[in-house]
């Protein structure tokens, strides 16, 4: 059962909602302040900005270190470039950028990952090439 305390409050409540059904002005601000708490808490935010900008620059050492060797570009792209972009869009997200301000940098970063994933290298040819049927010359 509920107790007096309980029912007085519910009372209460009842009183703030007008006779249509719509809410009162007077509770406008007390919905307000009884947001719910965000798990997001700035020292959280700048915890998590700081790590992606972290495994950001070590991508980017990994990146000089492997065109140091001689390894191919475009493996290197492939290799480095998606991981960098997920890097960017996920920094993007945590810092808190709206959803309006950061759809057109996700559509960029997705053309580029496209972009990365669909390139071919010029040096690796195609093998399976047919070569011209033989002509007769009698």
């Amino acid at each position: 059962m509920s107790t007096a305390s309980e029912l007085v409050l519910a009372l209460k409540e009842l009183e703030k909602v007008g006779t249509d059904g719509a809410v009162n002005s007077g509770t406008l601000s007390d919905l307000a302040q009884s947001s719910p708490v965000s798990a997001w808490t700035p020292e959280l935010v700048i915890i998590l900005s700081i790590s992606f900008l972290i495994f950001g620059l070590v991508v980017l050492i990994v990146i000089v270190n492997l065109a140091k060797k001689d390894i191919d570009s475009s493996a290197i792209l492939k290799i480095t470039g998606l991981p960098l972009i997920v890097v960017s869009a996920t920094f993007l997200i945590v810092v808190g950028y709206s959803q309006s301000q950061i759809a057109p940098v996700i559509g960029l970063l997705g053309t580029i990952a496209g972009y990365l994933l669909g390139y071919k290298s010029n040096t690796h040819k195609e093998t399976n090439a047919k070569e011209p049927p033989p002509t007769s010359l009698d």
